[in-house]
């Protein structure tokens, strides 16, 4: 077998295993960084927990926390609530971004042809998820069923 295709083979997999690193990290670390951070801010895992829900309150309660001043333990409060809100809508958003580019590339089943010219490389989880190598230059991405 040829030097050349075993280091690519070699490089493709590395790649692979960093990918799924990647984003084995993003979906068990992350949620345990942030349930952590959760629990030790606001001494529950969930970020709006013990809080009143908005169409329970009075106009008395509203003009009462509107006329009072704020301590110190609110403030840091709802930074950390809004803070790990924020981080959890962006975690998911991530997550199905990763998962419909996966789906996509695995529904389609693009294949890369191969050019000499200076085309730019193609990277992406997806594509390395999927073992094809994203290092590779590509003059396009071509479904199968259009060979040329």
């Amino acid at each position: 077998m040829n030097i050349a295709v075993l280091r690519s083979r070699d490089r493709n997999l590395r790649r692979g295993l960093g990918a799924l690193a990647g984003l084995a990290l993003l979906v068990v670390g992350v949620p345990a960084v942030l349930l952590v951070l959760s629990r030790v801010l606001l001494d529950s895992p969930n970020p709006l927990g013990g809080m009143t829900a908005p169409w329970t309150w009075s106009v008395a309660e509203i003009d009462r926390a509107l006329t009072q001043a704020l301590d110190n333990q609110t403030v840091i409060s709802t930074i950390a609530r809004v803070g790990l809100a924020l981080s959890w809508i962006a975690l998911v958003a991530v997550v199905i971004s990763v998962a419909v580019e996966v789906r996509s590339l695995r529904v389609h089943a693009f294949t890369c042809r191969h050019s000499t010219g200076s085309a730019g490389r193609r990277r992406s989880l997806g594509v390395s998820l999927l073992g094809c190598s994203p290092s590779r230059r590509c003059s396009r991405l071509t479904p199968p069923w259009r060979h040329h």
